[in-house]
């Protein structure tokens, strides 16, 4: 399987991390996730984003780094198969340092039996996916979004190589999809790299989502919605690239509860209704999904699973499901 072409890409990259609009990718060295980010703008109106702000600018806080409780990215899961099985949150991006497994990750992938992720991706999903975000039906973003908003789109679009023609005929959850994850330079993210690799062992290979389902949780959204947060994701552009550092960072660092603020503190400056709906969308109630599916891999044993970090933390995570479900879940460390 050769990497995906852009856009589809992103699309895919949506899975996880994505589907909270802001998630991924990369620079900044792992020390940096230690510090507050904060959002000033300078005399001349330009906006700036900074470990330290000025004393003499108003600031807002945007990521709050005081010290949280542990727990992280990889996990043993016990007790409901022969052998433990071990599940990896992973975050949807190419960087060289997320793609590059610690020795302890990637011996314990290469003894696994089996490699499941959230949604399998080959050459018919693929023209699936392209017609799920496009209008089919007549419609174009312009009548749908207005012109305005379209217009910011196009110059968006313009960095990932899409021409306005193909952007007046995507939805607007396709395009802010797109927009909020870095600009591909491989396609070559966590899960697909883990993906090609265990097929190329003769590893059994398992979704736990149809690509159906999951498009379903963009495509069936009320286009309000999807039109609120393409204006949201617009809106927010210029922060997004101190973004994803932070949680590049925040990841290399292994703090999933850290991650999990960063990511709730972005949604929490939009409609507080919207982000509700959209949380319930695409994260816990596909929790539920995948946890169930994941039972008949973990009854064989030596099951190795890899989803969104996101999808493990929290009230309703896949941690809590598990440990629900009679599983010990021991939380292991991704680097040495």
């Amino acid at each position: 399987m050769t990497p995906m072409p852009h856009p589809f890409a992103g699309l895919v990259r949506k899975a996880a991390l994505v589907l909270l609009l802001l998630a991924l990718a990369m620079l900044f060295r792992e020390t940096a996730a230690a510090g507050n980010v904060y959002k000033w703008k300078d005399e001349s109106g330009l906006w700036h984003f900074s470990d330290d702000p000025p004393p003499d600018a108003a600031t807002e806080l945007l990521f709050d780094a005081s010290p949280a409780p542990g727990g992280g990215m990889f996990w043993r899961i016990e007790g409901a198969g022969p052998q433990p099985s071990y599940l990896l949150g992973t975050i949807h991006s190419e960087d060289e340092r997320v793609v590059n497994f610690s020795p302890n990750v990637w011996g314990i992938f290469e003894s696994s039996d089996s490699f499941s992720m959230e949604v399998l991706i080959d050459a018919g999903a693929l023209l699936r996916m392209s017609a799920a975000m496009m209008f089919l039906d007549g419609r174009d973003l312009p009548s749908v979004a207005g012109e305005r908003l379209f217009g910011q789109a196009v110059r968006a679009m313009e960095a990932y190589g899409i021409p306005p023609a193909a952007v007046s005929k995507m939805k607007p959850w396709a395009v802010f999809a797109t927009l909020s994850v870095p600009k591909p330079k491989t396609g070559m993210f966590m899960d697909l790299l883990l993906y090609q690799t265990a097929l190329s062992m003769g590893k059994r290979v398992y979704g736990l989502e149809t690509l159906e389902e999951q498009l379903a949780v963009f495509d069936q959204m009320p286009m309000a919605d999807q039109i609120a947060l393409l204006g949201l994701t617009l809106e927010q552009l210029p922060e997004l690239p101190v973004m994803f550092d932070q949680l590049v960072a925040t990841y290399m660092a292994d703090d999933l509860e850290r991650m999990t603020a960063l990511s709730a503190a972005y949604m929490r400056r939009g409609d507080p209704g919207l982000t509700r709906r959209f949380m319930r969308r695409v994260n816990f109630d596909r929790n539920r999904r995948m946890a169930q599916r994941m039972m008949p891999r973990l009854a064989e044993g030596r099951a190795f699973i890899a989803v969104g970090a996101l999808h493990l933390a929290g009230e309703g995570g896949l941690l809590q499901l598990l440990q629900a479900s009679g599983c010990r879940v021991t939380h292991l460390p991704i680097r040495e």
